[in-house]
């Protein structure tokens, strides 16, 4: 009996192709549905997580704070409070794996009948780790450059295409600001993001080559800003307590006080952008749903139609099937001869 149960299926199935057809629609459209939303939905999430790797991962963003001068507060930044001795004392604690101090002006950069104007930002190597950067070709200066405030520049992607037209620059020449550069590195391509800034958009050079040659400094020991990875996502908090505590003790300020520095989380962006993801993705499975919800009743109405139309061959064969069975019963009780 339960041997014929297929036969029988397939055979219902082809007496009604255009039901049958409708039936695996239904199915197909709402399973379908939910995978695309869903997969959409993941999509949007390793999405933003590739832009927090884009923008460095685990980072604070240290910045001087505002001074106050006889009573009158002074635009953040404009005196720089930190000094390159906070720089190496915050590279010391133990939840940084990486610091960079960081001095940023725009310049003319130019190579043979080419040039462009672009960002040049003065650097410490560790501006790799802490931007999680790869190089297409060449590497990055290091310690010794910028003690000894070499020339050396790293490329990023739209630079190197605007003056070498897509070649490898590593071993070129160019100038800046009139002042010859060797290019010791091409920055591997990050893209956008999402508010459309150009990250390839940049030129790396030593930050004591950027003061001294580039933009100069009326406070030579002194940085505005410095980026600073934690060691894991984990040790970020514990990275920031550790920066206001080191930095409040270095410039002796007074309990009460208010800082003469600032510390920013970048996962204040990410924490944005994840639950902007998450409402997504919340939309996305709830039409999904009602998608699935909608192919669901399809086939109940196809199946009770289906169900409708043979109850009465249900019947009979359920008396057929009684008839049979007593048949047999009364059979088996006739005496043997």
């Amino acid at each position: 009996m339960i041997a014929a149960l297929p036969a029988e299926a397939w055979k219902a199935l082809g007496a009604h192709p255009l039901r049958t057809m409708l039936a695996m629609l239904g199915m197909i459209v709402g399973v379908a549905s939910v995978v695309v939303m869903l997969s959409v939905a993941q999509g949007s999430q390793e999405r933003v997580r590739q832009m927090m790797r884009t923008l460095g991962s685990n980072v604070l963003v240290v910045n001087s704070g505002a001074n106050v001068a006889s009573g009158v507060r002074q635009a953040s930044g404009a005196t720089p409070t930190l000094t390159l001795g906070d720089v190496e004392a915050i590279r010391a604690l133990d939840s940084v794996r990486a610091v960079s101090p960081t001095t940023w002006n725009t310049a003319q950069i130019v190579f043979d009948n080419q040039n462009w104007l672009g960002p040049v930002q003065g650097c410490h190597p560790d501006i790799i780790e802490v931007r999680d950067w790869a190089f297409a070709s060449g590497g990055i200066f290091d310690e010794g450059d910028v003690r000894s405030a070499a020339r050396k520049a790293v490329l990023g992607g739209t630079i190197a295409d605007k003056l070498f037209g897509g070649r490898d620059p590593v071993g070129e020449t160019i100038r800046i600001r009139n002042v010859p550069f060797t290019v010791v590195g091409l920055l591997a391509r990050k893209g956008q993001t999402l508010d459309g800034w150009d990250l390839d958009d940049i030129l790396y050079v030593p930050i004591s080559t950027a003061r001294r040659d580039l933009f100069g400094s009326a406070f030579p020991d002194r940085v505005n800003r410095m980026l600073v990875e934690a060691r894991s996502p984990v040790a970020l908090p514990q990275a920031e307590a550790d920066i206001r505590l080191l930095l409040r003790t270095r410039h002796r300020i007074a309990e009460g006080m208010e800082d003469d520095f600032v510390v920013r989380r970048q996962d204040a962006f990410y924490d944005a952008e994840q639950k902007t993801a998450g409402a997504m993705r919340t939309l996305l499975a709830t039409i999904a749903s009602v998608s699935l919800l909608v192919g669901g009743i399809g086939i109940m109405n196809i199946m009770l139609v289906t169900v409708t139309e043979r109850t009465r061959e249900i019947g009979l064969r359920d008396r057929k099937s009684t008839r049979l069975n007593s048949s047999h019963v009364s059979e088996s009780r006739m005496p043997s001869s």
